[in-house]
């Protein structure tokens, strides 16, 4: 199982940040990143309080527009997605809600204590990825009979899409020097914080540096994997009338949250050992914190709360006036 680090969730946030005044499509495309993007606020990041309540609302819409972005479908196929993506999201106001004010009520406690140690980072990033694990294993069934109906015309322009973000990757991080994949990492951390936390203190930005320098280069190996993972994502739409449908189910759960069981143990270890710097980073930043950024934090994250209970409160509402939701 894929471990969500801090970092990884943090990138999120900030553009959800930076798009309150966006046009609706571009803001959108970014508030949904996932299908369960309000895991996020379990590892201690997420959506700025008036952006929450717009955006949640058209979780069902930006997944659907998201699988168009890699593949072009036909009337009757919108129409099926359209109506699974309505069930899952009266189904994720219903039953996620309620578990996303419970685990940032459980967050916040944790955050008023003075120091974290890196387990319990590591915990509450495993809680983010059992959230969106469950929203996901919601979605299966309706993904799995889209992922069958699909013919070799849509199936080569996803992965000819898959290929263009694996280009973009590498331009990213792989065809950049040392230095320059140093001074951005190190830029985007600090413009990650800034929200959170407000300017980082130069005891808080050494400890960053010190981060940054001992992070292992993984940009290489991870390509390869997500290489391997098309090859072995064709070759499953290649069978995919032949195999039984768990069993189709389940070759694609695994490559769609990144089962660990495909990846090699020495990528897995360079995995590990980066995970771990980043919980401990993220331990040694909360002990750090002056009396002001902790304030700060946690009613950033007490927004967040009010944000969950009011959502959850108007889907029982709507329930009341319309019966048959």
């Amino acid at each position: 199982m894929r471990c969500i680090n801090v970092p990884e969730l943090a990138r999120i946030s900030t553009l959800l940040r930076e798009k309150r005044d966006s046009s609706t499509a571009a803001f959108n495309r970014v508030v949904l990143k996932r299908a369960a993007v309000l895991l996020v606020i379990i590892g201690c990041l997420g959506l700025s309080g008036c952006t929450l309540r717009v955006s949640y609302t058209f979780l069902d819409w930006w997944i659907g527009w998201q699988i168009r972005d890699h593949v072009s479908l036909s009337r009757d196929q919108r129409k099926t997605m359209e109506q699974a993506l309505d069930r899952f999201h009266l189904w994720h106001q219903s039953t996620q809600l309620p578990r996303y004010l419970a685990a940032s009520e459980r967050l916040q406690e944790q955050l008023q204590a003075p120091s974290l140690p890196p387990q319990s980072w590591q915990d509450i990033a495993l809680e983010g990825q059992l959230l969106y694990e469950d929203s996901l294993k919601q979605l299966m069934p309706d993904l799995v009979t889209l992922f069958i109906e699909l013919n070799d015309e849509q199936w080569l322009e996803f992965k000819q899409s898959i290929g263009k973000k694996h280009e973009k990757y590498a331009k990213r991080y792989i065809d950049v020097t040392p230095e320059e994949r140093l001074k951005k990492r190190r830029e985007h951390t600090l413009e990650v914080l800034k929200p959170w936390i407000g300017k980082p203190s130069e005891q808080q930005q050494q400890l960053i540096d010190d981060w940054n320098q001992a992070l292992k280069p993984i940009a290489e190996m991870s390509l390869q994997q997500r290489q391997t993972m098309l090859a072995r994502a064709d070759s499953i739409y290649q069978q995919r009338t032949e195999l039984a449908r768990n069993d189709l189910s389940q070759q694609l759960w695994q490559l769609i949250t990144n089962d660990r069981s495909l990846y090699s143990e020495s990528h897995l270890e360079l995995i590990r050992d980066n995970q771990q710097l980043t919980f401990e980073l993220s331990s040694q930043l909360h002990a750090s914190l002056s009396d002001k950024q902790r304030k700060r934090l946690l009613e950033e994250l007490q927004s967040y709360q009010q944000d969950f209970a009011y959502l959850h409160e108007r889907y029982l509402k709507n329930t009341q006036v319309h019966p048959a939701i």
